[in-house]
Order: C-alpha cells, then sequence, then structure tokens
C-alpha cells in the first residue's frame, strides 16, 4: 500500500517490561528510525508523516507515543486500534485480569504518577490528530475507552474521531476485514496519501 511499516517488539510485563520499561523501548525502536532507520531505507523515509498504530495494549502505547511532543520523531497522527486509553478506568474495571495494575505495578492510589505518565487520557492534548477504531461488541476492551478517549481528545482541542463497525476485539489486526479496511483508511487519512 506503499507505507513504511515498522513493527516493534518490547518488553513485557514478567520478561522485564511494565512501566516505564516497555515505554522505553517504542520510543527508542521509533526514535531509531532518525538515524538507523533512514540507513536503512536508504534515506527515502518521511519522518514528517510518521502514524502511530497500535491494538489494545499496543493502543495505549500508540496513544503514549503520540504524547510525545519533542521526541526525535514525533508522531503526526495515531490510530488506536481498541486501545486501552484510560489505564485508570481499565485498572477500576479490571480489565485483563488486572494487567493494568500489573503493568504499572500498582493501582491507581498506589502509583498516580506512574498513571499520570502512561495513560493516555492523561496525556492530552497530543497537538495531533487520532482515529480511534473499535468494535461494538468488544467484549476485552469496552468501546467506553475509546468513546471516552475521543470526547476528551476533541474538549482539549485535538481532532479525533470515532469509527465503529460491528463486531469484536480481534477484527482489527486480521488482514482482509472490514475493520482492517477502517484502520488502512485512518493511516490513509492521517499521511494524506
Amino acid at each position: 500500500r506503499g507505507f513504511a511499516a515498522l513493527n516493534v517488539e518490547y518488553r513485557r510485563v514478567g520478561d522485564g517490561g511494565g512501566w516505564s520499561q516497555t515505554g522505553d523501548d517504542v520510543a527508542n525502536a521509533v526514535d531509531a528510525l532518525r538515524a538507523d532507520g533512514q540507513r536503512l531505507a536508504g534515506s527515502r523515509l518521511d519522518l514528517g508523516h510518521v502514524v502511530a498504530l497500535g491494538h489494545s495494549a499496543g493502543g495505549q502505547l500508540a496513544g503514549w507515543l503520540a504524547s510525545r511532543r519533542s521526541a526525535p520523531v514525533p508522531m503526526s497522527g495515531a490510530v488506536l486500534q481498541a486501545g486501552l486509553l484510560d489505564l485508570v478506568q481499565g485498572a477500576d474495571e479490571g480489565l485483563g485480569g488486572g494487567a493494568v495494575d500489573e503493568f504499572l505495578g500498582g493501582s491507581p492510589a498506589q502509583r498516580p504518577e506512574a498513571y499520570a505518565q502512561a495513560s493516555p487520557i492523561a496525556l492530552l492534548p497530543f497537538g495531533i490528530p487520532s482515529i480511534c477504531v473499535h468494535g461494538t461488541a468488544d467484549a476485552v476492551v469496552p468501546i467506553d475507552q475509546s468513546q471516552r478517549f475521543v470526547a476528551a481528545a476533541q474538549q482539549a482541542g485535538d481532532s479525533a474521531d470515532l469509527r465503529t463497525f460491528d463486531g469484536g476485539h480481534d477484527e482489527l489486526i486480521t488482514v482482509g476485514t472490514p475493520a482492517w479496511d477502517l484502520c488502512v483508511d485512518a493511516v490513509h487519512r492521517l499521511t494524506g496519501t
């Protein structure tokens, strides 16, 4: 489709990850595009049009990347696929069987600074556009995560949009589904292609 893509791996909880190590991993990978990425791509990367795209917990990481305004490689947009975008609400609801508390090293009451640093909704405004794509029948990450984020982003002055589809959590990452097509369209929109 004409996009250069960087698929970022990161340390996970139980394997050296958690906050802030996991954030450091994704930031370092993206920031490496400026030197190593350009070298590998023969200086053909357009670093003025870099869009973060992430699914579920990766949606939180993409949102966090989008909030980094003074980064060596700042994002120009973010596509958040069924993202966990309000970590306090996610922890309060026990999403992922307590995965939010585990990722941040405790509850919101125990680690308020970690939640403030990592939760995309707490980092608004981003100053760049974002598009949330979410299934109306998602039983893993409830659609109100995206609805609340878009409302808060718009209230903070950001351009934010919610695109929904009839379906659940995994169609977003299944190539060829209508949900995947919504995500591809969102990347096109945010890159101006």
